[in-house]
C-alpha cells in the first residue's frame, strides 16, 4: 500500500455549502465532515492510500489582527449577500454567502467524531496545520 501525507483541511466546498443564506445561518459542522469524510474515502477505496488527517488546532496568536480582518471580512459578506437577497439577485447573494462561511471548532469537532466513528486516523495540531 502507498503511503503518502497529505493534510486535510476541514474546508467547506462552498459550491456545495455556501450557495444558500440557509447553510450559512446552520451550523455547518456535519456538512463540513460529511464532504472531508467522502474526500478521504475516495483517496482510500479508489487509489488504496493510507490517509492521516491533520486538523487545525487553536488559532495561532501570531495571527490575531488576520484573524480578525477575516471575521469582519465574513461579516461585510454576510451584510451583503442579504442585502442582494432582499434585491432578488439570488446570483450575488451565493456569492457573498460562500465568501462568508468560516470554519468553526464545532466543525473541527465533528470531523474529529466522524474521523473516531470510521476508524480514520487523525492528528490534532497544536495550532494551525
Amino acid at each position: 500500500i502507498k503511503k503518502d501525507a497529505y493534510t486535510l483541511y476541514a474546508n467547506k466546498n462552498k459550491k456545495e455549502l455556501g450557495n444558500t443564506r440557509h447553510l450559512v445561518d446552520v451550523s455547518l459542522g456535519k456538512e463540513a465532515a460529511d464532504y472531508v469524510i467522502r474526500k478521504v474515502t475516495i483517496l482510500k477505496e479508489k487509489f488504496g492510500m493510507d490517509i492521516i488527517l491533520v486538523i487545525d488546532g487553536a488559532s495561532l496568536p501570531a495571527k490575531e489582527e488576520t484573524d480578525n480582518g477575516r471575521r469582519e471580512e465574513r461579516f461585510r459578506c454576510y451584510k451583503a449577500g442579504v442585502e442582494a437577497e432582499s434585491k432578488g439577485d439570488s446570483r450575488t447573494a451565493r456569492k457573498m454567502y460562500s465568501r462568508c462561511c468560516g470554519v468553526t471548532h464545532g466543525m473541527r469537532r465533528t470531523l474529529v467524531k466522524e474521523c473516531i466513528s470510521r476508524g480514520y486516523p487523525y492528528v490534532i495540531a497544536p495550532y494551525e496545520a
